[in-house]
């Protein structure tokens, strides 16, 4: 019983001396100024979280600014490509109309090359196709081609542009080899030519030794029958070069090989005289009906 009274002594000792430190600590102001900073410390980490939170949030409104205006101008090219393809739309309907309503008489149409001009007649039923260089056979080449070509003055190459190969055939230029009848300031000018369409005729021809059509035909262009030198190796086609030719410009006065183009004349003896003359300049025109 003794022993239990000395215990609970203690214990009650024990307990009233933790009271009075703790009454020290709370009015110990070393022990204030110690919580007070931990709560600036904590307070500073919550401020730094929240201006944190808050950059975070700007940043997802920027985010989601610019997204918007992305579908706003997504939506911008959607209503662009609409009204493009309704615009296209319209374009197919209005031509479809066109070739629908066409006569059958307009499906007519003749292409020819008007040799020596870089235009084609000026009347509202021809239009130019293309115009270019005349192109053929250098005049010395025994095997050479005897037609002439009118060669497009935008030329597209195919893959076979650069291939190498041990033989091939060759297409020079054409040059006028005479400078009175063809009216050239030089002798050696480049030929031009013109490839032409008139919708109004469906047949086309070249009447040598003439320079007004047939009656019912109508005239495309009138000019000189010409054709290569007779005592060059390559053949050559008779042409009906205008009237009134052109040079090609920079063609100057070089002799280049390749197509020479001279007057053709009349000669006596199995060509019957009369009606031809001997040693006359041949005329021609092309006509339509």
């Amino acid at each position: 019983m003794a022993g239990q009274t000395v215990i609970a002594g203690i214990v009650c000792l024990f307990v009233l001396t933790l009271a009075s430190e703790k009454r020290i600590l709370l009015n110990d102001p070393a022990y204030v100024s110690q919580q007070l900073t931990h709560l600036q410390s904590e307070l500073q980490e919550l401020r730094v979280k929240a201006e944190n939170q808050e950059q975070t949030v700007s940043t997802f409104q920027l985010t989601v600014s610019t997204l918007q205006q992305t579908v706003n101008n997504q939506q911008q090219n959607i209503s662009s490509q609409q009204q493009t393809i309704s615009t296209l739309e319209q374009t197919v309907s209005n031509q479809h109309s066109v070739l629908t309503n066409i006569p059958q008489e307009s499906g007519k149409g003749v292409v020819y090359t008007r040799w020596g001009r870089k235009s084609c007649p000026k009347n509202s039923d021809t239009q130019l196709v293309y115009y270019g260089y005349v192109g053929g056979s250098n005049y010395h080449d025994q095997g050479g081609a005897a037609n002439a070509l009118c060669m497009p003055s935008d030329p597209i190459w195919g893959p076979y542009k650069n291939t190498h190969l041990r033989t091939q055939a060759y297409l020079f230029g054409a040059e006028y080899a005479d400078t009175t009848i063809f009216g050239m300031p030089n002798l050696d000018e480049d030929v031009p030519c013109a490839v032409c369409r008139n919708t109004a005729y469906s047949i086309i021809t070249m009447i040598p030794g003439r320079n007004i059509c047939y009656p019912g035909w109508t005239e495309a262009y009138r000019g000189i029958l010409t054709a290569g030198y007779p005592a060059d190796p390559s053949a050559t086609q008779y042409q009906c070069t205008d009237e009134h030719p052109e040079a090609t410009a920079g063609g100057g006065s070089r002799n280049d090989p390749g197509i020479s183009v001279f007057a053709v004349w009349s000669k006596c003896g199995s060509l019957a005289c009369p009606p031809y003359e001997d040693n006359k300049a041949l005329s021609c025109v092309v006509c339509m009906i």
